[in-house]
């Protein structure tokens, strides 16, 4: 789309400028994002593994785990690179991209938790109709609804933000592309497509926060005649979506629906939306749901019950040369000879890593050559490293090429 912009690449100014805060920064958001998708993967394995976690809230569970992956995944690679001391630009159209892809999933888990609290609602409100009104379809219909809802409000921010002209600066004041700060950079009035945008993203935010408020409200007037054990169940069974409800709707309320005028403050509390509650979900999931705590204790038992034989065997190759002192050398030859194809493709593949990664960069031109063999080389070589020397696979391709043969000939 021409939207008559000479800006082909912005610059994303982070946090700070300080080198020291910079290195504190990257560690602990890399904390916080290797938490945040190694939580989140967990509940995703431990509801599609454990049949009895198959009632509709962890159906809905499951999504907003996958979706907060996502979320999270958007912004903070990026971020995290350029505290590193990686490069802090970002091409126009991954500009857009990058605002389109949070929104999408920022929208998909304002829908998501809102069809959480109706599951909530119609739980405890309607349980002789629970199974009626939750069936696999509507739940399905449900989640189908959110991603629907969500690509029209993130292709709407993206239209009307990819429209305007951009002639420099190119300089944003946050660590992710967002609405407000590329307004602040467009070279044309943008009050109407500020308020054009904030109706957006706060009429969603606001419906779907009155939904949520509402369903509380009932179930809260429905247990009026509740005894304390009542009380206690019904509001255990919503502890946990209230509260990432309000570490949610907060800050995105804070944000988005008025007219920024601070952006070093919207940066502070995007960190809370974007980051934190992302991080934090899986933890207020789990520790306050004992079905999900047992089904994690049933999956964690069962894979290392079946894991323990084999960790033994591939600890690491020094385990394995020490094994081998007492052997013949016909049991050397026969170990080395089953482990010599991987260790050439570790070493075809880290030996570049390593010169690549863990070096200070001193020339372009020698890291460019250096790349060349862990990512077009080594896979290359690879095939051959492992059935050369394998005879099995050698075997394997012969009966497979004869059967091949002998079917083209018939």
């Amino acid at each position: 789309m021409d939207n008559a912009s000479s800006v082909k690449e912005f610059i994303l100014l982070g946090f700070s400028e300080n080198q020291g805060l910079q290195k504190i920064y990257s560690v602990l958001f890399l904390a916080f994002y290797l938490i945040t998708v190694a939580g989140n993967l967990l509940i995703v394995v431990t509801v599609i593994s454990s049949q009895g976690l198959n009632s509709p809230m962890y159906f809905f569970l499951c999504y907003l785990s996958f979706v907060d992956i996502c979320y999270s995944s958007t912004t903070a690679p990026k971020m995290i690179a350029g505290l590193l001391g990686g490069s802090k630009s970002i091409s126009f159209v991954g500009c857009m991209a990058q605002l389109f892809g949070f929104h999408f999933f920022g929208c998909a888990e304002i829908f998501l938790l809102t069809a959480m609290a109706y599951d909530r609602y119609v739980a405890i409100c309607r349980p002789l109709h629970y199974a009626a009104l939750m069936s696999g379809r509507t739940c399905g219909l449900m989640v189908l609804g959110s991603w629907l809802g969500a690509f029209f409000h993130s292709t709407l921010q993206l239209l009307l933000t990819i429209c305007l002209p951009f002639c420099g600066p190119n300089k944003i004041n946050h660590y992710f592309c967002d609405v407000h700060p590329l307004l602040r950079l467009a070279c044309a009035d943008t009050r109407a497509v500020g308020a054009a945008e904030v109706v957006n993203g706060g009429l969603i935010t606001l419906s779907a926060f009155a939904i949520l408020v509402s369903s509380y409200v009932v179930i809260l007037l429905s247990l009026k005649g509740q005894t304390a054990a009542g009380w206690h169940k019904a509001l255990s069974t919503c502890g946990s979506h209230i509260t990432v409800v309000i570490l949610f709707f907060g800050p995105c309320t804070f944000i988005y629906i008025r007219p920024s005028s601070n952006l070093v403050e919207d940066k502070d509390v995007a960190v809370f939306y974007s980051i934190i509650t992302p991080m934090l979900n899986p933890l207020i999931y789990t520790l306050r749901n004992q079905e999900v705590k047992s089904a994690m204790r049933k999956l964690w038992s069962r894979k290392v019950g079946s894991q323990n034989a084999k960790v033994q065997d591939h600890i690491s190759y020094t385990a394995i040369l020490l094994s081998l002192r007492t052997h013949s050398p016909k049991g050397w030859l026969k170990a080395l000879d089953t482990s010599s194809s991987h260790i050439m493709a570790v070493t075809l593949f880290f030996g570049p890593c390593i010169f690549i990664y863990l070096c200070p960069s001193a020339t372009c031109l020698a890291d460019k050559v250096v790349s060349v063999f862990y990512t077009i080389i080594t896979p290359m070589l690879n095939p051959f490293s492992y059935t050369l020397r394998n005879q099995e696979v050698k075997n394997s391709m012969k009966k497979l090429w004869s059967r091949t043969v002998r079917r083209s000939e018939k």
